[in-house]
Parts: C-alpha cells; structure tokens; sequence
C-alpha cells in the first residue's frame, strides 16, 4: 500500500540511496575496524526495513517502464537477472573478501547501488506508463489481508514465500575449517 501511493521511480531513487549509504557506512565502519555486533544487527535490521520497501516498488516500477505489451518478457528478464545476480554475487563478494576484506565487499556494494541511481535518473519520466496511484483510506490493510486470508489462490503463494524466505533465502554457512574471520579483530570489536 505505501509502494501505491506514491510515485515508484522516486520511491526506488530514495530506498537505493538509503541501501547504498548503509552499505557504505558499515563497510567503512567494517574497514577501519569499528565493529561490534549490535552495528551488525542495526546494519541488517535498518537494510531489512528499506528492502522491504524497495522490492515491491521495483516490481510495481516495471510495468511503468515497459508497458502492458511487454510486461511477461520484462518480469521474466528481472527474474533472469536476480537469479543470476544471486549466484554471481556470491562468487563476487569470496573474490573481493579474499583479496581485500569483508569491509571493501560493503563499500562495492555501495558503490552498485549508485549505479542504479543514476539508471532511475536517466529514465525518460515522459515515457513511462505510470499507474493511479492509490489514496489512503480506512481499513485498506485489513480489507487486504481479509481478501488474502479468503483466496487459498493467494494465501498459498503468501505463506510458501514467507517459508522460502524465512527458512531459506540469504542462509550463508561458514565452514568450521575456515579459520580466517570475515571481521579484523581489534578491541572495538565487542
């Protein structure tokens, strides 16, 4: 409901750049050794919250972009490229962690989100297909999840990706023989 009131392309600019500065914030923190687990729980609560706001205003933003005609093939591309992205990034961050650091993998991940600024800036506004943005009213939340909790058609997806995403998604293991810690120690460490 928040992604629908407002307009999706500024929606993503502001989240980017909120993930963006998180990103380059720990990392710098991570980098010069100022580390303690209570930043590493606010970093990912704090990248939680904004992500749950970006990811809906991404996909609602695609139709904007493409149009009605296109929109199977563009839902199948982004598809595409997150799979993709979800298996090169991995591989990615080992190389940059292994040859730079933990910290340095953070401020490459900023570094991409403002490339993706700059890609919301550079859309032709004039050209999108925007869709009416929805007005806040009364028990619009509630009338949802009334109409979610009704439809088995739409309860069974909601409840398989909360399980998928809760269970198993981001799930990283660190390997017992891998002796090397991702944080440098140092007295702030705690």
């Amino acid at each position: 409901m928040i992604v629908e009131r407002h307009e999706k392309r500024r929606r993503l600019i502001a989240t980017q750049t909120v993930l963006g500065l998180v990103s380059l914030v720990f990392g710098t923190k991570v980098v010069v050794g100022d580390v303690a687990i209570w930043k590493v729980f606010a970093a990912a609560l704090l990248f939680g919250f904004v992500t749950s706001m970006d990811n809906p205003a991404r996909m609602a933003l695609i139709p904007e972009i493409v149009g009605e005609a296109l929109i199977r093939n563009a839902i199948t591309l982004n598809s595409t490229f997150a799979n993709v992205g979800r298996g090169l990034g991995p591989i990615v961050a080992a190389v940059l962690i292994n040859t730079v650091g933990v910290g340095w993998c953070f401020v490459a991940n900023a570094a991409s989100f403002v490339l993706v600024v700059l890609a919301l800036l550079s859309l032709r506004v004039d050209e999108l297909h925007p869709a009416p943005q929805i007005h806040r009213e009364r028990e619009q939340l509630r009338q949802g999840l009334r109409i979610a909790a009704g439809n088995v058609d739409i309860l069974g997806p909601l409840v398989l990706m909360a399980f998928v995403g809760t269970f198993t998604y981001e799930f990283e293991g660190r390997s017992p023989t891998n002796s090397r810690s991702a944080f440098p120690s140092s007295p702030n460490t705690r």
